[in-house]
């Protein structure tokens, strides 16, 4: 928990110490689950970003080398469509993307 930094009493010529978290390190995951067997497998990086997704497709391509095709039910979020993933996909045709409606009620 962060410390609450408000008014605070101090003597004239000192200043008050407060500790503080430092910087907040993030880290972002991406990640699959098998329908038919219900297996969770992720990648990992430090941005959430195209990349992060077309590391993703990398390992499910190198996990399933045999496969024919390998088929994606996935959101709209935007590193999901942009152009380095489209031409990613285009250049791997084994995959199909399947997005789901922009709005469901």
């Amino acid at each position: 928990m962060n410390p609450k930094i408000g008014a605070n009493w101090q003597k004239k010529g000192e200043q008050k110490v407060i500790p503080t978290p430092g910087k907040n390190e993030k880290h972002y995951l991406a990640g699959i689950l098998y329908a038919g067997t219900g297996r969770v497998d992720y990648v990992s990086g430090a941005s959430k970003n195209s990349d992060l997704f077309i590391r993703m497709l990398s390992h499910l391509k190198s996990t399933y080398r045999s496969a024919k095709t390998i088929t994606l039910i996935v959101d709209n979020y935007i590193i999901l469509k942009n152009k380095k993933t489209l031409k990613w996909l285009k250049e791997n045709a084994k995959f199909i993307i399947i997005y789901q409606p922009v709005y469901s009620p």
